[in-house]
């Protein structure tokens, strides 16, 4: 069985997305009630593992990254159903990290390895980077997790080798660091963030611990 790199459930709960190692992006009809879910159909346009799905906060657009750097749009047709769109271009063709909306036509993107995270904009219905929206990492590789994004305070939690991050969207659209603090712990991590943005809490798969840290007073 191939691993499951990333699942999503839509906002009335009633569809699962999931992404996987074998290249597919699967999705589910879901009943709660009934503890029913229901395979529906799966699209495979990726040539690699997908590591990250994403819908906007419409739900208009679905947003799909691989390992080989490619990124897909996904839109719905006359039928409810999702199918391609277009590929994003890119001046990266790293490892593809994480992919996560931060606007319902904006969207910032991460490789594993790079010291940059990119940001998208739609535009007559096509996404393209905006340069000058970038944030670069000096002297930081080895992404630890996946970068985490708080929509109510607009947030940013990066982790980049031995460092976390705190990045701030402005209102002219560009990204300022806010704080920044060391994370000495080594091995695979993932991490999740307060609803109020004040802690991070990270688990480690080879220590099989939580760490808590404060982002903010």
């Amino acid at each position: 069985m191939e691993t499951v790199r990333c699942l999503i459930l839509n906002k009335t709960e009633n569809e699962l997305i999931s992404c996987s190692d074998d290249s597919t992006i699967n999705f589910y009809s879901l009943q709660f009630q009934k503890s029913d879910l229901l395979f529906k159909y799966s699209l495979k346009k990726h040539e690699q593992k997908v590591t990250s799905i994403c819908l906007n906060q419409s739900e208009t657009t679905l947003i799909s990254c691989s390992e080989d750097g490619q990124i897909i749009v996904w839109k719905k047709n006359e039928y409810d159903d999702w199918e391609f769109k277009n590929f994003v271009n890119h001046s990266f063709t790293q490892q593809g990290g994480k992919i996560v909306f931060i606007q319902d036509n904006q969207f910032i993107w991460t490789q594993h390895k790079e010291k940059i995270f990119l940001v998208f904009e739609e535009k007559d219905q096509i996404f393209k980077q905006k340069s000058n929206k970038s944030i670069i990492y000096e002297n930081k590789q080895k992404v630890k997790f996946p970068f985490i994004y708080n929509s109510q305070f607009n947030l940013i939690i990066c982790s980049y080798d031995k460092t976390i991050e705190v990045v701030k969207q402005q209102s002219d659209g560009t990204f300022v660091i806010l704080s920044s603090f060391q994370n000495q712990i080594n091995g695979k991590q993932k991490g999740v963030v307060t609803n109020d943005s004040k802690y991070l809490l990270i688990w480690n798969s080879q220590l099989s611990n939580f760490n808590i840290f404060k982002l903010y007073s």
